[in-house]
């Protein structure tokens, strides 16, 4: 295996990854909180103990919004890795590594720490294993990642 290919596997790997999240905001923006609501159910009686239905109409729809704001926030980050994906495919520069790595790092921590302060484990276990995913391309690009964190 010579040296191109290398970084093609990984720029693969990250791209599905990145579509993976896009599509995971998706579902939680419009999926889960419009046509399969008893999906989001797993996750509030987890943290609840109690059912969606129990709340009131007001309540749920302000748990809808907060579903749809994180389902956007979370098809722009899948987008924009797209995007850094595709760069990285044309120019394989050591800051798209950096922002990439940085990126998850920065969700990984502080989602998982609210998630853990909220009672979600379920959520940790999702967060732990997209980084579990994600750790071998950057592993294997660390020495671009460090040089691109000096940029």
């Amino acid at each position: 295996m010579n040296a191109e290919q290398v970084p093609k596997l990984w720029l693969r790997w990250l791209t599905i990854l990145a579509a993976t999240v896009t599509l995971t905001g998706f579902c939680f923006a419009y999926v889960f909180t419009f046509l399969l609501p008893d999906v989001q159910q797993l996750f509030f009686h987890e943290i609840t103990a109690a059912e969606l239905t129990s709340l009131a109409d007001s309540q749920i729809r302000y748990h809808n919004l907060l579903l749809s704001v994180l389902g956007g926030v979370m098809m722009g980050w899948g987008v924009l890795m797209l995007f850094l994906c595709r760069q990285l495919k044309k120019r394989n520069r050591d800051w798209i590594w950096a922002a990439i790595a940085v990126s998850f790092a920065v969700w990984y921590v502080f989602d998982t720490l609210g998630s853990i302060l909220a009672g979600s484990f379920l959520n940790v276990a999702l967060n732990t294993t997209l980084v579990i995913a994600v750790f071998p391309p950057l592993y294997a690009n660390r020495a671009r990642i460090i040089r691109g964190l000096s940029v």
